[in-house]
């Protein structure tokens, strides 16, 4: 997680490849989940395609756990999203107090609106986590 970055924080630079690698990491276990949802799905296709019932390969999909290997997905992509997030977030801050750059100067460099610049500024880990507009640009 983040917190307000100055000049006097310790590993201040490191800061910046520790976002990147939680995006990273993130974007592996998402993967991950993604494909052991899709390879099920091929299996089931491949059961139908064999001849077996539609009823008997959508239990044998739920028997396998079907229902929490979707969830895992949902669940992977909420936390990739939260990463980039703080990571947006925490890039803005170090525009903010490092580089003296103005929201107007940070909108026009990553292409977002001045409200969307001051929303990531404003925005603490609690934010990230629990509840941020995954929507953002």
């Amino acid at each position: 997680m983040h917190s307000k970055i100055t000049s006097d924080s310790p590993g201040k630079r490191d800061w910046y490849g520790q976002a990147v690698q939680r995006v990273e990491d993130e974007a592996r276990r998402l993967k991950a989940s993604v494909d052991a949802a899709a390879l099920m799905l091929k299996t089931a296709a491949e059961q139908h395609r064999d001849g077996a019932d539609l009823p008997d390969v959508i239990g044998r999909l739920v028997a396998e756990g079907g229902r929490t290997t979707r969830r895992s997905s949902a669940t992977a992509f909420a936390a990739f999203e939260a990463a980039v997030t703080s990571y947006r977030s925490q890039v803005v801050t170090a525009l903010v107090d490092q580089h003296d750059m103005t929201y107007t100067e940070i909108a026009r460099l990553i292409g977002v609106s001045r409200q969307m610049v001051a929303r990531l500024h404003r925005m603490d880990d609690l934010d990230v986590t629990q509840g941020c507009d995954h929507r953002l640009p």
